[in-house]
């Protein structure tokens, strides 16, 4: 597009809007929000974004990508533990973005309406955002990185008995993870004062939640699916060339998240078991264990510390993919249609291991859901390692077939007219397309 000004105006852009981003610190919600921010910067040219992170990402995201013109990022201190270290106390890190981010958060937020933001779109888990949008008199937009299912599972909790309920985990109420899961749900109820909510999620992969969902809130909702990457990047590291190697769908991807690590006995488990499963496999191991986890599996498997995990995802030698469930990590593998084993550890990842095996089956379960503490032993993982990457076995065979479906149904959602690509139009419709606050004012 001339920036000069010289290009056709879109007769129905002419108000210029100014939103402001601001998702929770972590990778698994600040890439979701960052591809939703690129869809938006990208469909309405009277847009500007300033896409507010901590200065560590804010580093982390220029090394490792380009913005469009219209995009801007901006960075509060770096008050919260490392993105490397963090998972070592996730506990203490969460506690720190409850407590101290919102006063940074707020500054900023100060400068930027004085800069005429007009929307404010924040991570539904940030419990002090809606006071700080009241405060500032500027209109918030939440976004949910997770599953529907499990939203409306919070949002029944305690008022009525219903079937996603068990989307809720339930824990002892004085443990730690309960008071935190306590304090997420409180923000998510406070998010159904927004102006409307976004969801990461596919409207075909969860109709009856969003449906049930939508006839209980008050607020619109908008399912943009855009936790899905839409450029594959990466096809000439080291890794791809291994991938290359290999006959189609014989690799199984192995990748536990960045979130929370496993233990070193579970570790060893997982390594000895895909290691005696004959199965080839591609592991993702970060911090101090690569090297030597490396060295264990140097004649079975390829072990790294990081990829572009989507375009694994979509390479043809890979046909299976060991996943701790994150709500990025499965619409990934949806969307590549590579069928999954399960290893849920905390969190939503419980709730997206069901929906994985039981309604959508196009996975089998590898961790029982709700038995964080137990370790799976590596006759276990060897065994269903093979079953899930043996192409002749019927059950192989129908999990092939079925996440090949479903990728199928997720691909024509993004399609023109279909279920994602109408709800960016119609969100872009009903919030955008109302004159700026700087224009009313006029």
């Amino acid at each position: 597009m001339a920036s000069d000004g010289s290009s056709t105006p879109h007769h129905h852009h002419h108000h210029q809007h100014h939103l402001a981003f601001i998702p929770w610190p972590g990778r698994g919600h600040i890439n979701p929000m960052l591809n939703l921010a690129r869809s938006l910067a990208s469909k309405a040219e009277n847009i500007i974004i300033t896409f507010i992170v901590t200065e560590e990402w804010l580093n982390i995201l220029h090394s490792s990508t380009s913005f469009p013109p219209n995009l801007l990022l901006v960075s509060i201190p770096n008050i919260l533990a490392s993105e490397h270290t963090r998972g070592a106390d996730m506990m203490s890190f969460i506690h720190t973005v409850f407590t101290l981010m919102g006063g940074p958060i707020e500054k900023i937020l100060l400068k930027l309406v004085n800069d005429s933001v007009d929307v404010i779109i924040a991570d539904a888990l940030l419990p002090w955002m809606p006071g700080i949008s009241v405060k500032l008199g500027v209109p918030l937009v939440s976004v949910f990185t997770m599953s529907v299912s499990l939203f409306l599972g919070a949002h029944l909790h305690g008022k009525e008995t219903n079937e996603f309920q068990e989307y809720v985990p339930n824990k002892p109420s004085n443990s730690p993870l309960e008071i935190i899961r306590q304090k997420f749900r409180e923000s998510m109820s406070r998010s159904e004062k927004s102006k409307s909510i976004i969801f990461t999620s596919v409207y075909e992969l969860e109709n009856e939640a969003i449906d049930t969902l939508k006839s209980k809130l008050q607020i619109p909702i908008y399912c943009l699916g855009s936790a899905i990457p839409s450029i594959l990047n990466d096809n000439t590291s080291i890794y791809h060339k291994w991938l290359d190697s290999k006959p189609c769908n014989s690799v199984l991807y192995v990748s536990l998240g960045s979130f929370m690590p496993i233990s070193r006995a579970q570790l060893d488990e997982m390594v000895h078991g895909l290691n005696a499963s004959g199965v080839f496999f591609l592991l993702v191991v970060r911090g101090e264990e690569f090297q030597r986890v490396a060295e264990l599996c140097k004649n079975t498997g390829f072990v790294l510390q990081w990829c572009d995990q989507f375009s694994v995802l979509c390479h043809d030698s890979v046909g299976g993919f060991l996943t701790h469930c994150g709500w990025n990590s499965t619409l990934e593998a949806i969307y590549a249609g590579v069928p999954m084993l399960t290893f849920p550890l905390v969190w939503d990842q419980l709730p997206n291991s069901k929906l994985i095996v039981d309604k959508w089956k196009v996975g089998l379960r590898l961790k029982v859901e709700g038995k964080e503490e137990e370790i799976v032993g590596r006759e276990e993982i060897a065994r269903i390692a093979c079953q899930l990457m043996d192409s002749d076995s019927e059950n192989g065979k129908e999990l092939r077939k079925k996440a090949g479906e479903l990728a199928e149904i997720c691909r024509k959602a993004f399609g023109d007219g279909a279920s994602c690509s109408s709800g960016f139009d119609a969100f872009i419709r009903d919030v955008l397309m109302k004159p700026s606050i700087s224009e009313q004012k006029l």
